[in-house]
């Protein structure tokens, strides 16, 4: 990048999309590096405001919140980028009056971690919907106490085994408008 912006200055090379093309720069960072809109030095991306070990962090913490189904979304992720950086002490861009990452920061960190992609959740099915009010729940509650108690499973609840499966039937209706959440791979 340092070559390819003296040779911009210098003139021997006359334009920015050549020196582009030689030396594998975009044109468009190249221009603003010439201008001086940008430091001729500095990096070609942003920063990130956490540090690595932070970053890790946040991310076996999704891990963790997902396998105990607690739903982890962009604005979950966001403010708790937020509130580490605040933590911190240290300056950081994220916007103070949100208390929130920018979207753009979070893509940034999806792709920086790829064992965690977003992802829509599955359904609700009619006949789940439907069984799923007091009564009913109270009717399968009452048969896996029941089941549990002949069966003698108390301490042994790897022996249960998709009982919820057997006990509801599924439907075909669709719910299009779920939040999508962040999940491991």
């Amino acid at each position: 990048m340092k070559r390819a912006v003296d040779h911009i200055k210098n003139r021997t090379i006359k334009s920015y999309r050549e020196a582009g093309r030689r030396y594998d720069v975009p044109k468009t960072l190249l221009i603003r590096r010439c201008k001086g809109l940008v430091p001729a030095d500095g990096p070609a991306h942003k920063s990130t405001a956490l540090l690595k070990e932070e970053e890790t962090k946040l991310v076996e913490w999704c891990i963790t919140r997902e396998e105990r189904l607690f739903g982890v979304n962009q604005n979950f992720v966001c403010e708790t980028a937020y509130a580490i950086a605040e933590r911190s002490g240290r300056t950081h861009p994220f916007n103070r009056k949100t208390k929130m990452a920018g979207y753009d920061r979070f893509f940034k960190f999806k792709s920086r971690h790829p064992k965690l992609s977003v992802r829509q959740p599955e359904s609700l099915s009619a006949a789940r919907a439907r069984a799923m009010n007091e009564i009913v729940v109270g009717r399968y509650f009452k048969l896996l106490t029941g089941t549990i108690s002949t069966l003698k499973l108390h301490d042994e609840p790897a022996q249960i085994y998709c009982l919820h499966l057997m006990l509801m039937n599924q439907g075909s209706l669709q719910y299009t408008d779920l939040p999508k959440y962040l999940q491991p791979k």
